[in-house]
């Protein structure tokens, strides 16, 4: 243990080693992040970085990190108003993008459905004229002349009695 043959005493070994690399780091990592994110989104990110510092700068020491925690984050009222303000906004702006793309979900479908609706309502107008086509095709003369014989068989000959006026004048 090199750290101690130099430093002596624990006390040394904080206030010449621990403490000045501790603040090294974290001024160091939250010189890359605003204030918003150091105290917001990006916490866990900046966390990280400087547990890395930390491990790269002690293993030089052969002193082995485990862990650190920053315990005043007191940044002062109005920046942290901001943050929750920035986190409320974000929070809204997430909520109203997950709107829009619900809505342009439903907007698809219904227009998906409509339009196979409108597919199915003209394979069945295509069916139908298929069909009447067909039967318009099958009506000849001989059809037509078989058909008033067959009613003629069943309901008997209809013959029409005189082609007189119906009105007549009265003086």
């Amino acid at each position: 243990m090199t750290v101690f043959s130099n430093y002596t005493t624990l006390k040394t070994v904080n206030d010449s080693v621990v403490s000045p690399a501790v603040q090294r780091a974290i001024e160091s990592v939250t010189g890359n992040y605003d204030i918003y994110d150091v105290l917001g989104d990006k916490r866990t990110e900046v966390y990280e970085a400087i547990d890395k510092a930390l491990k790269e700068k002690f293993e030089s020491y052969d002193l082995e990190f485990v862990s650190f925690t920053i315990t005043d984050q007191d940044a002062g009222d109005e920046i942290e108003a901001a943050i929750k303000n920035e986190s409320v906004k974000q929070k809204e702006i997430d909520t109203a993008k997950q709107e829009q793309e619900k809505a342009k979900v439903e907007a698809d479908t219904k227009k998906v459905q409509a339009q196979a609706e409108a597919d199915a309502g003209i394979i069945k107008a295509e069916g139908e004229a298929k069909a009447n086509k067909a039967k318009s095709d099958s009506i000849t003369d001989n059809l037509i002349r078989m058909k008033e014989a067959e009613a003629r068989e069943k309901h008997g000959w209809v013959t029409v009695n005189g082609a007189g006026s119906v009105i007549t004048n009265k003086e």
